[in-house]
């Protein structure tokens, strides 16, 4: 019989450059037929002698879209062949915005669409908004969540008119803009109440809820609604009223809670002209009723100075070890193929950097976020001792940059290498290293993780420049505050140093998402960086915000020696305990006493009594543009910061 073909089948109709698609093609006649694919050009792939071929075809270019044929030939007339067209991916069509969903106040804008109809070949994976004021650009922003369909604008002025536009985004390619132009009204309802920070766990069986008068939008508030919720197993309730408060000038309210459940509040404010919204999760604050107590004070004795094995806390005394959403090692997001870079795409140049387990190099990469150009990266792998509970960390590391919008003072992920063998985060390239290498540089000394910086230090650090790298700092750490990430390993060898010796927090190795609770306890058994480490982590496992403005207290000690090691020649086993009966690390004579008291302040064991990390960069950038030199060179001793302890554990 003649040889006839069934059917022909690819694995994806649209693909892109980068990707290797399997054709298939079926066949049946007697004597067996030959079987062979050819590309669009006209080469052959492959050639067997069966029933069935399936191939392997990588797309490497634009010549490799269009028709793929299968013939089958068995020496009988006719043969026959088939046709299939690979297309390239396209942009997404346009979402569409949902008028009447919308809500336009005074001073606020929130928009709500519809996934665009056709998202080109490939799923939509994000969103990218931007608002205008005229020419100048108001506010921009990128989703990465693809089912995220709403979006608030907050501050705007009265009676303005606005360009909103709205890009789609699929794993390739970007589409065109949903154009809006919105006028704010001349009057509306009231802004979203903030409420003022709760803690994340309370031992109470009460919480007191404090709130600001929020802009009125031209009509007087004359009611707050305060509403909760439940959280049950990570799923969240509806949404209950729970107390009118017809007393304005009264901004809090006391709540009785019951042990062992998780609460969410909201407050909203009413005028004549409507209520606030409350859906906002920067609104939402969140309490967890605990069902036992922590003890008040535990002395540690652990065995190493620089990182401690940390004991499980309290592990026989709670009736269940609950881990806070997102602590160990759960994503914070699915992987979004959108940052995904093939494997031959990224080129290794030469190691720059290396720790115990890891190591980071200087590459290139090509088709970052499906740009064809080639970019300059840094390239963070692991070594080949490395256990599997270094790849979750580097993973966990990675699934934290991906919620992270670009920040100056945040280093920028920029792609990601998952679906080969060895796992590669590609962050963005600095030029001057690590900055506790820099500063030690800056003196004559060697540095001990980044070898080869493309650019030396100045031999000569002034007051003002070691003022600028604090400030920038601190700016950073109030974004990562601010989306609810803690460090946890806040120090200057995790601070980079780029252009215009701009300062770049980094090393998320051992971050945690918080947004469900702004408390961390930690459950698991791990390494701690003890002379960085806060008072209330190092005795009781609990970690938040405040955690990391200790060590950042302890980082300006390090820029303000210009590298020197905290609590020199000083036995970590024996800080806990040190810290524990009120000792803190003398001021450095050249350090100005404003300086020194900004870091005593870091150091406080009430966590709450310490600064906010705004204010420490408000406080600091306000010292600099003085022009005041707080930081005496003239009066430096490098012998009194000579002995540099390196982090080798």
């Amino acid at each position: 019989d003649p040889p006839t073909i069934q059917n022909v089948t690819t694995s994806s109709k649209k693909s892109w450059i980068g990707q290797t698609l399997t054709l298939k093609c079926l066949s049946d006649g007697v004597p067996t037929p030959t079987l062979s694919w050819y590309k669009p050009e006209g080469s052959e792939i492959n050639r067997v002698r069966a029933r069935e071929i399936k191939v392997q075809v990588p797309l490497r270019g634009d010549q490799d879209f269009g028709h793929y044929k299968c013939i089958a030939a068995n020496g009988l007339i006719p043969s026959d062949e088939k046709l299939i067209k690979i297309n390239p991916i396209e942009k997404p069509g346009k979402a569409s915005i949902k008028p009447s969903e919308s809500v336009i106040q005074a001073s606020s804008i929130t928009i709500r669409w519809t996934a665009p109809t056709d998202d080109g070949g490939s799923p939509i994976t994000g969103y990218r908004l931007i608002l205008q004021k005229g020419e100048t650009e108001v506010e921009k922003d990128d989703i990465t969540n693809p089912g995220t369909t709403s979006y608030s604008f907050r501050g705007l002025e009265k009676n303005t008119n606005y360009t909103m536009k709205l890009f789609s985004r699929n794993f390739v390619l970007e589409g065109d803009p949903t154009v809006r132009t919105i006028r704010t009204k001349f009057e509306g309802a009231p802004d979203v109440v903030k409420i003022d920070d709760l803690p994340g766990e309370t031992t109470d069986n009460t919480i007191t809820l404090k709130w600001k008068e929020p802009e009125s939008n031209g009509k007087v508030i004359t009611m707050y609604t305060v509403y909760q919720r439940e959280v049950t197993d990570g799923k969240v309730g509806q949404w209950t009223e729970i107390k009118k408060i017809r007393d304005v000038s009264m901004r809090e309210l006391k709540i009785v809670l019951e042990r062992g459940k998780v609460y969410q509040f909201a407050i909203t404010a009413t005028n004549e002209l409507g209520e606030s919204l409350k859906q906002e999760k920067a609104n939402i604050q969140q309490v967890k009723a605990e069902e036992s107590i922590l003890p008040e004070s535990r002395k540690l004795t652990q065995p190493h100075a620089e990182y401690m094995d940390l004991i499980e806390v309290n592990k026989d005394n709670r009736k269940a070890q609950r881990t806070a959403p997102g602590a160990d090692y759960m994503p914070l997001h699915p992987l979004t193929r959108c940052w995904e870079v093939p494997r031959h795409h990224v080129t290794i140049e030469k190691i720059i950097g290396k720790g115990a387990f890891g190591q980071v190099a200087k590459g290139t990469a090509v088709g970052l976020r499906g740009s064809p150009e080639t970019n300059t990266v840094a390239i963070k792998m692991l070594k080949t001792n490395a256990s599997e509970s270094d790849k979750r960390d580097l993973m966990k590391e990675l699934d934290t940059m991906k919620q992270l919008k670009p920040h100056p003072y945040v280093i920028k992920l920029l792609g990601c290498v998952t679906e080969s063998e060895q796992l590669l985060v590609l962050i963005e390239y600095v030029p001057f290293g690590d900055l506790l290498g820099y500063l030690r540089k800056s003196r004559g000394l060697k540095d001990t993780y980044y070898k080869d910086p493309d650019i030396k230090p100045q031999t000569n650090l002034t007051s003002q420049q070691l003022m600028k790298f604090a400030w920038q700092i601190a700016d950073g750490m109030s974004y990562l505050s601010a989306k609810s990430i803690i460090h946890r390993d806040l120090a200057a060898r995790n601070v980079l140093v780029g252009q215009k010796e701009t300062c770049k927090v980094t090393d998320f190795g051992m971050a945690r998402d918080v947004q469900q609770e702004n408390i961390y306890e930690r459950k698991t058994k791990g390494r701690l960086p003890v002379k960085w480490t806060a008072y209330e982590a190092l005795l009781y496992g609990k970690y938040t915000t405040k955690s990391d403005v200790w060590s950042y207290g302890v980082l300006l000690y390090e820029i303000f020696t210009i590298g020197g090691s905290p609590y020199p020649r000083m036995d970590g086993r024996k800080i806990a305990n040190l810290l524990q009966d009120g000792y803190r690390m003398p001021k450095p004579q050249h350090v100005d006493e404003k300086l020194y008291q900004i870091m005593m302040k870091c150091w406080k064991n009430d966590p709450d009594a310490r600064p906010t990390f705004t204010e420490l960069k408000n406080q600091l950038k306000d010292m600099e543009t003085l022009h005041k030199k707080l930081i005496d060179m003239k009066m430096y001793d490098k012998q009194l910061y000579a002995n540099v302890e390196d982090l080798t554990v």
